[in-house]
């Protein structure tokens, strides 16, 4: 009946199971058993299960990149809560316009128990020029040296700089016209020149390389055994101030200076020191002298003398 249905729980129980009469004296105790032990337990399990908005998590700031004719991937540092995360399994990354110097983008995007997209951005600086070397080289790795001719010396130049990207060794070669402009001092006569870099885009700075003039080789013409000695004679090259005289012993030993003669229209010289009965070679040196420092030319040809 109605007053067992209300008057227990057993009751309301077997009432659920008999009639619905009976069901309803105990209807809330029902009720209650299953907010308390049921629904609670899925609500609490759905609060675990949200996933968090990549939005909220802190991103460090990325510092700034050089140039490097690659596609630059810096490393994103992620936190959430204080809890570092892991790329590709809480998050993965797309980088945009990160080749070039300027700003680039990277689109954080949560995965795992993350989600939705963040955007930061950082820099690409231009390749500094202006640190590279003042000197312009030649093939053998010595400052380049151009032969005077009596108008302005123009040099064709090309960049190639070793550098390195993601553990790889990478060259950067610079094009005229795209990356620099360039224009020249001193390039007229004896001396030092230099050519003056300017650059953009990828690149930055001014730099200037400089390089030599030097006069151009004299040819000995006659070597002669002489009762004094060795007489030398050479022709005369007009854009310098002297000659410097060299000797070995054979053709392919090692030259020594012997003398300096000034005054480019003085054109010959006796080897007095020469001995007698012995066989010398000599080459020769034109030379000028401009704020202090020698220019030389190459050697002239070789030649032979006996004493």
């Amino acid at each position: 009946d109605d007053g067992n249905g209300g008057g227990s729980g057993t009751g309301g129980t077997s009432g659920t199971e008999e009639d619905d009469g009976n069901g309803g004296g105990s209807g809330t105790g029902g009720t209650g058993e299953s907010e308390g032990n049921g629904d609670t337990g899925e609500i609490g399990k759905g609060e675990v299960n949200a996933k968090t908005d990549i939005k909220n998590a802190m991103i460090e700031a990325i510092p700034a990149q050089t140039y490097c004719a690659g596609k630059i991937e810096p490393a994103v540092k992620i936190s959430y809560n204080k809890k570092e995360l892991v790329q590709n399994q809480d998050y993965k990354l797309n980088y945009k316009n990160n080749i070039n110097a300027g700003k680039a983008l990277v689109t954080v995007t949560g995965i795992g128990d993350y989600q939705g997209e963040k955007q930061v951005s950082f820099v690409i600086n231009p390749f500094d020029m202006s640190k590279m070397s003042k000197i312009l080289k030649g093939k053998d790795g010595n400052i380049y040296r151009a032969v005077y001719k009596n108008k302005a010396i123009k040099i064709k130049t090309a960049f190639r700089i070793a550098s390195e990207h993601n553990g790889e060794a990478v060259y950067l070669e610079p094009k005229e016209g795209k990356d620099y402009s360039y224009s020249y001092k001193d390039n007229k006569k004896i001396g030092t020149a230099g050519i003056i870099f300017k650059f953009t885009g990828n690149y930055t700075g001014t730099l200037i390389k400089n390089f030599q003039i030097v006069p151009p080789s004299t040819k000995i013409l006659k070597v002669k055994k002489q009762e004094k000695g060795i007489w030398l004679k050479w022709k005369k090259v007009n854009s310098c101030d002297r000659y410097e005289i060299y000797r070995a012993t054979s053709k392919n030993g090692k030259y020594k200076k012997i003398t300096t003669v000034k005054g480019r229209t003085k054109c010959s010289y006796t080897d007095k020191k020469a001995k007698k009965g012995k066989k010398y070679y000599y080459k020769i040196k034109a030379c000028k002298k401009v704020k202090g420092k020698l220019y030389k030319s190459d050697y002239s040809n070789v030649k032979k003398g006996y004493r």
